[in-house]
């Protein structure tokens, strides 16, 4: 049994989910606690997609338990604690970046502080420039910080990153590893889906790696990282 549940912000207890005959995820444990950052690594269908959608409610496991902030059920007030970047940019194609996100502020009824938290995240992202322009318009690297202003919108106190980098150029990569560093300083806690674990050396207070669904390796967090992540260099 893990200890203090309610000082934690994410905590699998045998987590097991399974599609038909096909198991996604199983016997699956850890805690991820405020201010830690935690790499989700593992091979393509390893299970983190799955992962991530099971800890955001969007998925119901089929046994175990799923506990954010010490609650197992996705109450208003729970979602609004989450923040998700998934595959999926859960952006309205022909509405600009700054129209989506006043929709989405609808939706988690940010009220008077909606203009504000908008003009916030896409400063914060870097997108503030592009806030007029139809989402179609926009280039991969650019839709997926407009994408990671919609998960900030509520200011999480949850983040879960479905593959972050991909995708991205250097300077992006740059950008999107000091924002995670700043986040997790505000207490933040960071699950990080990626294929890209090297990007994450450095910044990461633990790791899990999922074989198949399994859970092949735990390091817990134990303390924090560097607090300025090493800059990343172009492969060759």
């Amino acid at each position: 049994m893990i200890e203090a549940l309610d000082s934690k912000a994410l905590v699998f207890e045998g987590v097991c989910k399974t599609f038909g005959e096909t198991v996604a995820l199983w016997q699956v444990s850890f805690a991820l606690g405020p201010g830690e950052l935690v790499a989700l690594t593992g091979s393509n269908g390893a299970g983190k997609s799955t992962l991530l959608r099971v800890a955001a409610f969007l998925l119901k496991p089929t046994s175990g338990r799923v506990l954010v902030f010490g609650q197992s059920r996705p109450t208003p007030d729970v979602k609004r604690r989450i923040g998700l970047l998934g595959h999926a940019s859960f952006l309205y194609e022909d509405l600009s970046a700054e129209e989506n996100l006043k929709f989405y502020a609808a939706l988690y009824a940010l009220g008077r502080e909606a203009d504000e938290r908008i003009a916030c995240v896409l400063r914060e992202v870097g997108a503030e420039d592009f806030r007029h322009r139809p989402v179609r318009t926009l280039s991969h690297g650019m839709r997926k910080r407009v994408s990671l202003a919609r998960a900030m919108l509520s200011d999480p106190e949850l983040l879960l990153l479905d593959e972050p980098f991909s995708g991205l150029d250097v300077a992006s990569i740059e950008r999107t590893r000091a924002l995670m560093v700043e986040w997790r300083r505000r207490g933040k806690a960071l699950l990080v889906a990626t294929h890209q674990a090297e990007l994450l050396d450095g910044i990461a207070d633990g790791e899990l790696v999922l074989d198949r669904g399994r859970v092949r390796s735990w390091r817990a967090p134990a303390s924090c990282g560097s607090a300025v992540p090493p800059p990343v260099r172009e492969r060759a």
